[in-house]
């Protein structure tokens, strides 16, 4: 072999690198023998055979030592505890004299201390410049303890000190000791007897471990350095490689000559320059002073020709590149180049201390010194034992001198320097889309006047209409409407201004109402539209019409939230809807839904660019920069702190809750965060919302001085006084008064708090005079806008020009890892967290504080400007004919009258047979596609070449296979004719194949084995059955035949020995030998059914080998010792072959039934089965095709619920829905199924690499499952193509056809009784007669099959002539008289009268095809034909 390291780490290499070493002619014998293993024998082999028992071996070996040595480190390290314990202990008081002793290997030291001293000299020496320390040497090492260190670890006075030094390592039966070098020093503390643990001190504790100089040798290196060419080869690389994390590295450079001088950069996995690096050094220095104090002159010298790269910068393991650069030198002017010298080492030093309770080597809270050097190691540590982790997690910091320079290297990161460019061109973008929409959102939420408004009107009401969020909510109709108060009423109206003709789904839209004087106090609106729009715009869903009194800024509320639609509802385009009163306002349903659309169209700052609230002055581009801003802030967050967690030390608390994990660190990075954060988005939107937009007196000059000193006036319709509440306060409960308290305290902001607003006006203007008028909320000039743009702007380019230097700073891995978790949180917040926030606190709202939205804008505005100043389009109105406009009214409240029943019924029954019409068509459509993604997805999933694939296979394996009829017989068959199909041994030319992985083909060489192949043996017990009593003096035992009750399952030694007793059974139970049962559980395989018997899936198990010799001797065995004998019933063979000409595999089983009767029965079953489809750009196209099939799914699931909901169980009493409930559950099962066949495939192909396997992968399961997707699929293909059915009944043939069925139904019931009753006389009377010499008629199912068979013509006449001569004639006749001519004829007797009664009786014929003439005169229409 070739060693124990390449034994583990290399159990095979590949193919080029074997030709490599044998053409090199450097390799040596046993390289030789190595080679030839890997060439001949296969990888998992190579493991099985050679380095699993090598390894196996030497982990018991090595295991054995440690736990010996375990045992001797630690009585030692007892005893001399108790040695260093008692001398101590006999000091005497005041003693602090060093005692000791030393050998060639151990060295121990012990003292007394008195640590009161100590305390005093702390409390009251204030100018001592350091505490005391407590020193001690040996030839290992030395330490340097500060004091008051121990003085604050309790209220003990005197110390004891026990020092040892080892010169190797005590601790060698740790897994780590590859790591340590010899050398180990222990230092321990202990007073009364107790020990005392140091911990987290504040100095850290000086510890110096000696080092053997002299195995560090450097070596030399030239430095060239040319003058002639324009980039100069100015840099000498070095690697070095760093396995362990915790290690500090430290570069001692020496020049070659006195006056020169190098620099030395340092960079983590790529090379350094003067502009890119790590860390940067020069030597030699000119002092080390800034170390502190060093006694030893050749230390001191060492470390002025030493760089110490800081530990922090050494965590990540790889490789570290040194750059050595010349600073100063002497330059010669003759030559083209200078050549200086310098002599290099790289030392890897490391700090351990030994975890007593986890037995291993730690570095925690140790660091190496700054005075480390080749001699001697400087460990500061800042305990003797383990220590505790803090919370609080350190700012990402970003090294200004380096980061610069980065950007040259702008290619290998620009993942997110790409994505901050691209978001600030986003946002660009999206400013100019919101500003046109904001230029848009003046014409859809300004207050135009009506068409119909007479300029001599001097009373104003403003309409605002909101249309619901349903779909098809909006409509093209024309509204009218008649507004009602207690003096009058408006007359008819048209709700039109010439210019918006179109009341889109969710919209809100303001008119200007014009009346000749006030309506008194409103009552009702009655409005209704004339169903003229197209197709889906003829009905509207209204929800709600607020009415302002712009002289008095009294509100009104008229609540619809229903359907004006032929084909909705009740099929009315009239209501009548009263004005609401407080508790309509309040009631849950309204209040949750006008408050979730507010909140959702205002909180929500994203939604919110998409749907502006109505007269806000808090605009889309506003809204698009606050959102980038607070994206921006985030990201600059994020990076601050992302894998902040990893620079904290020691251990992370943490509670999970699911699969959620929260730790003290992210809530304290959550908290930071948001203190970030928060102030400048809420400055950014507190001065978007609160500044005062520009003046206008707009329609000032029509409006009368504001009279009113209340904002909102509530009608109660069921109140028998004027309607008002009375003046005097209602009494409230305390829930009322805890509901306002905190309605105060969460909406402080609100203009009016209703409950107090409930006065008559007439007492309202009395109490005025004398009161000062209410207080509005608070505003900011117009010119402090421009401050929220500065804070705004600042927002979003100072967080993104730092996001990308962070970028810069941590390079591309790191980068794209931040990039990636941050765009997943960013959408987590955005579609998850803020919609639940949001929903959350409208629940709140609607069931605790039921306080109605009164408006969607919070600043108070002045009723001079309830008409926002960009709405120009009350003065560009153009000039109006008085006389038209009151001729139009006039005739309007002339001809206006109910809308006309019969028309409506026109008109619902028209539009119904739209809506079916278009129902129908999107049916049709949606699952032709639907059909064709079936249909793609289930014929890619067999292959055409499947066939062939398995007629090679039966080609290659079945010779002489059917033939097989005692054990002998196939024992001959395994060795002469499988075993040379199964492993190819010769090329096509007849030379021998000796490559391990064309050894892996089978005879075709074509395909290959997957793994090893398995029998699989079943067996029964002894003395199965009872031998008859006439039998007893000539036989003594019998067997059954197999069956799950009988079978046997204990376990054996070889030639099926019983075990003496139970405890060798119950060992014996746990090996894996062919003697032994394995359970269907330990093999993970199914039952089988087969031709005589089912199956279980366990059995007594043989593995075969990967090499053909191999195999023939465990053959040789097995039939050696008998292992198939009398008792056995069922023997498998299986195997898995694969061939990646054509991406296919095959689980093929052969088995043999061995008969209780004697003979033997053979089945062979081959799977051919493809596992991975995702290949090339058909699999695209396939993986694209699933995630289609899985929405398609989701489509119909969804609608069987709506139609589940709305028919209840109707639903499955009919064919039609039936048929597509079936459907709908196999295609969710195929979902599912191919899920668990993706996984299993998973599971299969990693137990085929993992060589820690028993070399057979049980692909039969894999088969078996994608055999069970395939029939869940084929349900699915059959299922919707019974689903075309359905489209055929709009055909009044097709419909005849049912209808013939369904007439026939009792009449064949009666016949089917009959029809059964004389086959299934005639099944058993062929089951008598031909069942001993006809393989189809042996037992009563066979003789049942056959005949239905032969029902459908299919008949053997000569057999049953050659079984009965006479008899057979006979039946063979006689069934046809009986079944094909009597009951056939019957049979088609009842199907003609059924069809003939249904052509006379014409109001059996169902009516669906009128839709198809339907849709054919639309589609005429559409296309111009006259019909």
């Amino acid at each position: 072999m070739r060693g124990p390291e390449v034994q583990s780490n290399e159990p095979c290499v590949s193919a080029e690198v074997i030709d490599k070493m044998r053409c090199s002619g450097l390799n040596s014998l046993q390289d030789q023998v190595f080679w030839n293993m890997t060439y001949f024998e296969h990888p998992g082999d190579i493991y099985d055979f050679y380095l699993a028992p090598l390894i196996e071996a030497r982990r018991i070996r090595d295991e054995k030592r440690r736990l010996t040595d375990a045992t001797v480190a630690k009585a030692g390290s007892q005893a001399l505890g108790t040695v260093a314990d008692t001398v101590n202990d006999k000091a005497p008081a005041g003693d602090t004299k060093e005692r000791g002793f030393q050998s060639k290997r151990l060295g121990l030291k012990v003292q007394k201390m008195n640590v009161k001293g100590s305390k005093d000299s702390n409390n009251n020496d204030t100018e001592s410049a350091e505490p005391k320390s407590q020193e001690m040497s040996l030839p290992v090492g030395s330490f340097n303890m500060p004091l008051d260190v121990l003085s604050s670890q309790g209220d003990c006075d005197d110390v004891s000190t026990m020092f040892l030094g080892d010169s190797d390592n005590a601790y060698g039966y740790s897994k780590e000791k590859s790591s340590v070098g010899k050398g180990v020093i222990s230092l321990g503390y202990s007073c009364g007897g107790q020990k005392l643990n140091v911990k987290n001190s504040e100095k850290p504790i000086e510890m110096w471990l000696e080092r053997n100089a002299s195995v560090y040798k450097s070596s030399k290196f030239i430095k060239v350095t040319k003058w002639n060419t324009a980039e100069p080869a100015t840099y000498n690389y070095h690697p070095v490689n760093l396995t362990d994390g915790n290690s500090s590295l430290q570069v001692v450079l020496r020049p070659g000559a006195q006056n020169e001088a190098y620099d030395v950069y340092i960079k983590f996995d790529s090379r350094p320059n003067d502009t890119v690096f790590d860390f940067h050094d020069f030597v030699p220095k000119t002092s080390v002073s800034n170390l502190g104090n060093i006694s030893d002159p050749l230390v001191e010298e060492e470390l002025l020709y030493t760089v110490t790269v800081p530990v922090e910068l050494t965590e990540p393991n790889g490789t570290y590149w040194v750059a050595v650069k010349l600073k100063q030198g002497t330059a010669t002017t003759s030559g083209e180049s200078t050549n200086n010298t310098y002599y290099l080492t790289n030392l890897v030093s490391g700090c351990r201390f030994w975890d007593d309770e986890n037995e291993r080597w730690s570095s925690e809270g140790c660091t190496v010194g700054p005075k480390t050097t080749k001699y001697r190691t400087q460990c500061l540590c800042t305990h003797l034992t383990s220590f505790g982790s803090d919370f609080v997690v350190p700012v990402n910091t970003i090294d200004f001198s380096n980061v610069w320079a980065k950007f040259g290297n702008l290619s290998e990161n620009a993942a997110v320097f790409s994505t901050v460019i691209v978001m600030l061109g986003i946002y660009i973008i999206g400013i100019i889309w919101a500003r046109h929409m904001d230029k848009k959102d003046i014409l859809k939420w300004g207050a135009s006047p009506l068409e119909d408004n007479l300029p001599t009107d001097s009373y104003h009401y403003q309409l605002s209409v909101q249309t619901g969020i349903r779909k098809n909510a909006g409509t093209d109709s024309k509204v009218s409407f008649i507004l009602s108060g207690d003096d009058s009423d408006t007359g008819v109206r048209r709700l039109d201004d010439g210019k918006r003709t179109h009341f889109a789904r969710g919209s809100i839209y303001n008119f200007v109402l014009s009346v000749e004087q006030s309506l008194g106090d409103l009552t009702f609106l009655r409005i209704w539209h004339d169903n003229s729009g197209k197709g889906k715009a003829k009905g509207w869903y209204l929800d709600q019409v607020q009415v302002t009194n712009l002289q008095t800024g009294e509100k009104s509320f008229f609540l619809c939230d229903r359907w004006l639609a032929v084909e909705e509802d009740d099929g009315m385009v009239d209501r009548i809807c009263p004005v609401a009163g407080i508790e309509d306002l309040v009631a849950f349903k309204q209040l949750f839904s006008s408050s979730a659309r507010k909140k959702l169209s205002n909180e929500h700052l994203w939604i919110s660019v998409f749907s502006r609230p109505t007269r806000s002055n808090f605009t889309r581009v506003q809204r698009v920069s606050c959102c980038m801003a607070l994206l921006f802030l985030t990201m600059i967050t994020n990076c601050m702190f992302f894998k902040g967690e990893e620079k904290t030390q020691g251990k992370v608390t943490a509670i999970s809750l699911g699969p959620v994990s929260i730790t003290l660190q992210s809530l304290y990075v959550s908290v930071i965060g948001t203190f970030i954060v928060f102030p400048p988005s809420f400055l950014i939107v507190t001065f978007f919302r609160r500044c005062r937009p520009k003046k206008n007196a707009i329609m000032q000059a029509n409006q009368q001085i504001p009279k009113r000193t209340q904002k909102h006036k509530w009608k109660n319709i069921s109140s028998a006084s004027s309607g008002m509440w009375s003046s005097y306060k209602l009494q409230k409960s305390k829930m009322q008064r805890f509901r306002e308290a905190l309605g105060r305290i969460l909406s402080f902001h609100r203009k009016d708090k209703y409950n107090d607003d409930m006065v008559e006006i007439e007492q309202t203007k009395k109490s005025d005079k004398g009161k000062k008028r209410k207080k509005k909320g608070w505003t900011l000039p117009h010119w402090c806008i421009y401050i929220g743009w500065a804070i705004c702007i600042l927002s979003i380019i100072t967080p993104a020009f730092f996001t990308i230097l962070y970028s810069m700073e941590w390079g591309s891995k790191k980068s794209n890892e931040w990039l990636v978790a941050f765009v997943l949180s960013f959408f987590q917040s955005v579609i998850v967290v803020q919609p639940i926030k949001v929903l959350a606190i409208v629940a709140f709202i609607s069931c605790i504080m039921k306080k109605p939205e009164l408006d969607e804008e919070e600043l108070e505005e002045d009723i001079d400007n309830v008409l926002k100043p960009d709405e120009d389009l009350v003065k560009k109105k153009d000039p109006v004919d008085l006389s038209a406009i009151m001729l139009q009214r006039k005739m309007a409240n002339s001809n206006y009258q109910p809308p006309n029943t019969a028309e409506l019924e026109l008109a619902r029954k028209l539009r119904l047979n739209e809506i079916q019409m278009e129902a129908v068509l999107k049916e049709i459509i949606t699952f032709i596609f639907f059909v064709m993604v079936i249909f793609f997805l289930s014929y890619q999933q067999r292959d055409p070449v499947s066939f062939r694939y398995a007629e090679n296979l039966k080609s290659i394996f079945l010779p002489g296979f059917k033939s097989i009829n005692t054990v002998e017989n196939y024992w001959k068959w395994l060795e002469n004719k499988y075993l040379p199909a199964l492993y190819a041994t010769q090329y096509s030319n007849g030379t021998e194949i000796q490559f391990w992985m064309d050894r892996n083909c089978i005879a075709d060489l074509h395909s290959r084995r997957v793994a090893v192949a398995r029998l699989r043996q079943l067996r029964i017990k002894d003395d199965s059955c009872t031998v008859l009593t006439e039998m007893n003096s000539l036989i003594t035992h019998c067997l059954d035949e197999y069956s799950w009750t009988d079978d046997d399952t204990k376990p054996y030694y070889p030639v099926w020995t019983p075990p003496p007793d139970k405890d060798n059974a119950t060992w014996l139970k746990k090996q894996k030998t062919p003697w032994v049962y394995q359970s269907a559980f330990r093999l993970a395989n199914a039952p089988y059914v087969a031709t005589t018997a089912t199956y279980k899936g366990g059995g007594y198990v043989q593995l075969l080998s990967r090499q053909i010799y191999r195999t023939k001797k465990i053959i040789k065995e097995l039939k050696s010792q008998n292992w198939l004998d009398t008792r056995t019933r069922g023997v498998f063979l299986e195997f898995t072959i694969y061939n990646p000409n054509v991406n296919l595999f095959a689980a093929c089983i052969l088995v043999v039934e061995f008969m209780h009767s004697g003979g033997a029965v053979t089945r062979s079953d081959f799977k051919i089965f493809r596992l991975m489809n995702y290949i090339g750009g058909f699999g695209l196209i396939v993986l694209l095709m699933e995630i289609v099939y899985s929405c398609f799914t989701l489509y119909f699931f969804i609608r069987c619920i709506v139609q589940v909901k709305k028919h209840k169980l109707k639903y499955f009493k009919d064919f039609w829905y039936i048929i597509e409930f079936v459907l709908l559950c196999f295609a969710v099962a195929c979902i599912v199924m191919y899920i668990f066949k993706h996984i299993l495939t998973q599971l299969a192909i990693h137990a085929l690499h993992d060589r820690e396997s028993d070399g057979f992968v049980n692909f039969q399961m894999v088969a078996l499952y994608d055999q069970l997707y395939g029939y869940v699929m084929s349900a699915v293909v059959f299922l919707a193509t019974i689903q075309f059915l359905k489209l055929l009944q709009f055909n009044q043939k097709m419909s005849m056809l049912g209808d013939t069925l369904r007439i026939a139904t009792k009449d064949l019931k009666v016949f089917s009784v009959a029809f059964l009753i004389y086959f299934f006389s005639f099944s058993a009377l062929a089951y008598l007669l031909f069942g001993q010499m006809m393989v189809s008629y042996n037992n009563l199912v066979g003789a049942s099959e056959s005949m239905f068979a032969f029902a459908l013509g299919s008949f053997d006449f000569e057999g049953m002539t050659a079984a009965q001569p006479v008899l057979g004639p006979i039946f063979f006749f006689l069934f046809i008289a009986v079944i094909y001519i009597g009951m056939m004829s019957i049979f088609l007797t009842i199907i003609g009268d059924a069809f003939n009664q249904v052509k006379e009786d014409v109001t059996l014929r169902k009516n669906d095809y009128e839709i198809v003439d339907f849709m054919c005169r639309r589609v005429k229409g559409l296309l111009g034909i006259r019909q």
